[in-house]
């Protein structure tokens, strides 16, 4: 297994998914589907590249590097006893203007 000053490729792809947006971690079947392109991926298949039982191809290991580039997605997350006026769902907006 490569390793270099960070770990082992299987301890950097889990750091990857889980410390590398610390306000929105992915779980394996997220970056599974995120990964997901012209080959499918799942989450058992995450798993044995983070655990070292199987190694990503070069084209998954580029595909991961792509992923990771981006800015992570918006989110917002609010958790109150009860909405206002009784209503059942609250719709929140993010958006990003140009500068």
């Amino acid at each position: 297994m490569p390793s270099g000053p960070s770990g082992s490729l299987p301890q950097r792809l889990r750091a990857l998914r889980e410390e590398h947006w610390r306000d929105a971690p992915l779980t394996q079947s997220q970056l599974a589907k995120a990964l997901s392109g012209d080959r499918s991926a799942s989450s058992p298949l995450i798993s044995a590249w983070e655990n070292g039982t199987k190694t990503p191809p070069p084209s998954r290991i580029e595909a991961y590097a792509t992923f990771f580039e981006t800015d992570p997605p918006a989110r917002v997350a609010i958790g109150v006893a009860a909405l206002p006026k009784g209503a059942q769902v609250e719709i929140d907006a993010v958006v990003a203007l140009p500068d």
